[in-house]
């Protein structure tokens, strides 16, 4: 069985039958190396999103550890260092792919302990009846069985018509079926600035996660330029 989100044409010119002969023809998803999964994981952290990676480097940190990936969707594995913590970074996929890739992830969900995914989204995309006047909002969604590695972390549950997709949702979905904790922190976050960013942080030193940020100067807000 596979989880995720269910992705239906609205018409017949959104998707033709033949579109389903050219995904299943795709090469199938592979860890670059036999992935090895130890039987007990304290914790696994999912930092989901381009934005997320691009601005929390594990790269060069001595805490953490490369121990696989897969290139074609960007996602890397972690194991931190002197803590049975993994964390796994998914950098830019494709949406269709996130039911194979939470297969892919499967063991690692089981054995885990507690799982935690952090997810960024546009400001614009949250939804809500009062007036928004925040560049950030946070939001979570868990599972039935609460997750312990929060330690006091307390965020407002993410309020209807909202929803959630891709491989944090089907994360989600399957420790929900094995009865199994898990938490999605959601950041809406309306420009990619550092006093933004720290919340993101805050949570990441939380689990005690060494990170160096990487946003650049550069940013289209701190520019002149306009559109």
């Amino acid at each position: 069985m596979n989880f995720g989100e269910i992705f239906e044409p609205a018409t017949r010119t959104a998707w033709e039958d033949w579109d389903d002969d050219l995904l299943s023809n795709e090469s199938k998803l592979v860890w670059q190396s036999p992935l090895e999964v130890p039987k007990n994981i304290k914790l696994l952290i999912i930092l989901d999103g381009k934005f997320t990676s691009d601005c929390i480097r594990l790269q060069k940190q001595e805490s953490v550890e490369l121990i696989n990936s897969i290139k074609n969707i960007n996602l890397c594995l972690y194991k931190v260092k002197y803590s049975d913590s993994y964390i796994c970074v998914l950098k830019d996929y494709d949406l269709l792919y996130s039911s194979e890739i939470v297969e892919l992830l499967r063991e690692i969900l089981i054995a885990s302990r507690d799982v935690v995914s952090v997810l960024n989204k546009p400001i614009m995309e949250y939804q809500t009846t009062h007036t928004r006047n925040h560049s950030c909002v946070i939001r979570s969604l868990c599972t039935s069985i609460k997750s312990s590695n929060l330690k006091g972390l307390h965020f407002t549950r993410l309020e209807q018509p909202n929803i959630i997709s891709g491989v944090t949702a089907g994360v989600l979905s399957l420790r929900e079926h094995l009865n199994l904790p898990a938490t999605a922190v959601l950041y809406y976050l309306e420009f990619l600035e550092s006093h933004q960013m720290k919340a993101i942080h805050n949570l990441l030193e939380n689990f005690s996660v060494s990170y160096e940020t990487n946003i650049g100067s550069n940013n289209i807000v701190n520019s002149n330029l306009y559109i």
